[in-house]
């Protein structure tokens, strides 16, 4: 009984029925971020900008792991924290993500440099499988196929998680005052699939190797420890 307890508080009750995403809003206007969480989580956070303290943060199980961790304090205690983004190996990538946020929120969109949203949370077989594969951090086809049983039960599993979920509904209040105008010239275009502007980006070929390459330098370091 305590086993079926413990794996339903960690497993199920966190990952099925609960919410296809946890968004997060950045309020240019108001100075304000938005937070969503679910209520085992602490609930939904509403953040003044300039309060929160914002750095680096590592995985717990993997410290290869990084995130825009943005902690909430009080003095030098930590009161909350929540993370933005999720990169393996490289410091880089999380800075640039940093970069993109404040200069959203300090300098406006118009100083934004040109980019695209990646990441599809629409939950169909094909995003299932893509982060599947993708979550092996497996980039050689012919390595990836060795494992294809596991990425197909991982496939799986997603695509049951995702469809007992329910989208995020963010109070109205938070609606009303983060609404996008009709004609935002800086609205980006929302993908139907993971990945589905990469296959036009001429850059995605060089992001690409710099991540074999990142991950060659990571299992070349985890031999040279041994």
């Amino acid at each position: 009984m305590a086993g079926t307890i413990f794996f339903w508080h960690n497993f199920f009750r966190r990952e099925f029925f609960s919410n296809t995403y946890y968004p997060i809003r950045f309020n240019r206007k108001n100075r304000t971020i938005y937070v969503y969480r679910s209520k085992w989580a602490g609930g939904l956070l509403t953040l003044p900008w300039e309060s929160v303290y914002f750095h680096i943060g590592h995985g717990k199980s993997m410290d290869s792991l990084r995130d825009v961790r943005g902690e909430v304090m009080d003095g030098d205690i930590i009161k909350d924290t929540f993370a933005v983004g999720q990169f393996l190996g490289s410091n880089d990538s999380v800075r640039e993500l940093w970069e993109f946020i404040r200069r959203y929120m300090d300098e406006g969109p118009d100083k934004l440099p040109g980019t695209q949203i990646t990441l599809s949370v629409a939950p169909t077989w094909k995003n299932a499988y893509i982060m599947s594969a993708a979550r092996t951090g497996i980039l050689s086809d012919t390595i990836r196929s060795i494992f294809m049983p596991l990425i197909g039960l991982t496939t799986l599993t997603r695509y049951l998680v995702m469809k007992s979920c329910k989208p995020p509904v963010w109070p109205a209040e938070i609606e009303a005052a983060c609404a996008i105008e009709p004609n935002d010239p800086y609205r980006l275009p929302e993908p139907d699939y993971i990945g589905q502007f990469s296959e036009t980006d001429p850059h995605f070929e060089a992001k690409m190797s710099r991540l074999k390459e990142q991950q060659d330098k990571r299992a070349q370091r985890q031999r040279d420890e041994k």
